[in-house]
């Protein structure tokens, strides 16, 4: 019991720093990339980079980064208000610090940041274009991070997690509806004749940003799991008991043995497919295991993204 302790413990430090890092490394691509060269963004960071862009045109005392920041945690407050009542109080608390965080940074990191790392378009060190993929890396891989360790960096993620959980799919349409008038709201912020550039280069640096997070991160993913034991009463009580998952069992018998095995089929998220066959080993080292992705599934599937 206590070593199993201490291994939540160290787990759930390990995803607060990753966590941490997740939050740095979008805070300083804003502030190296999306601000300097008048990018957009979407959703919560969107509007808030809106905002600051907005406040910093009227008062031209390089405050947008700065407003961006407290926009950014105050328009999550509900959001992370949501999220502690209807999904996960993990989640709610590893996004909560990636938010606080990456407000943080991007309220004290100095605005020259750019200039002083040589990455700056306006001296000619980097394109526009070497910018946007740079940032599309950086945002996706932030992204990706929060997601892996069971948190979001916040925002319309919350949204999108909680329609997920609860309702089997995605609010994908609304969210490309919402992020695209976010970016047709901002792209007139400077002027129209820097518009037409500025979608170009955000659009790249959003679509390297979804492949990269596609790339090391697969949400809302349905497995089913086949398992081919003679312990199969026990790995069904493990399933049932530490995962919450229905197992059904069917007698099978082996086609070259003959020997009498028990067959389970188990339908479970693909956050859940490591730990569930880790844990099958440990009770049957010589059970066999076949991971099949399903694309729906029907009756009463718990969804249990949220650790």
């Amino acid at each position: 019991m206590a070593k199993n302790s201490n291994k939540k413990i160290v787990s759930y430090i390990i995803s607060i720093l990753l966590t941490i890092i997740s939050a740095i490394i979008m805070a300083i691509g804003v502030k190296i990339f999306v601000s300097p060269n008048r990018f957009l963004s979407t959703g919560v960071t969107g509007i808030s980079l809106i905002i600051g862009r907005i406040i910093d045109n009227i008062f031209d005392k390089h405050l947008e980064t700065i407003i961006t920041g407290i926009c950014l945690f105050l328009f999550n407050i509900p959001l992370l208000i949501l999220a502690w009542k209807k999904l996960s109080h993990r989640f709610t608390i590893l996004t909560a610090i990636n938010v606080i965080v990456n407000s943080i940074c991007l309220t004290l990191l100095p605005d020259n940041l750019a200039e002083k790392l040589n990455l700056s378009v306006e001296f000619g060190n980097i394109s526009f274009l070497s910018a946007a993929l740079f940032v599309g890396m950086m945002n996706g891989a932030a992204n990706a991070l929060a997601y892996i360790v069971g948190g979001s960096t916040g925002g319309v993620d919350i949204l999108s997690m909680f329609y997920s959980i609860r309702k089997q799919f995605s609010i994908g349409r609304i969210t490309t509806a919402i992020n695209g008038i976010i970016i047709l709201i901002g792209l007139f912020i400077d002027g129209q004749e820097l518009a037409i550039a500025k979608a170009f280069y955000t659009m790249i640096y959003l679509v390297i940003s979804s492949i990269v997070i596609d790339i090391f991160f697969i949400r809302n993913k349905r497995v089913v799991l086949l398992i081919t034991t003679q312990k199969g009463n026990e790995i069904a009580h493990e399933i049932t008991n530490q995962f919450i998952r229905g197992v059904t069992i069917l007698d099978a018998r082996g086609g070259y043995t003959g020997e009498h095995k028990d067959f389970l089929y188990c339908a479970c998220s693909s956050f859940e497919v490591i730990e569930i066959i880790k844990k099958v080993k440990e009770i049957d080292e010589h059970a066999f295991v076949s991971a099949i992705e399903a694309n729906k599934v029907h009756g009463n599937f718990l969804n249990k993204e949220l650790r």
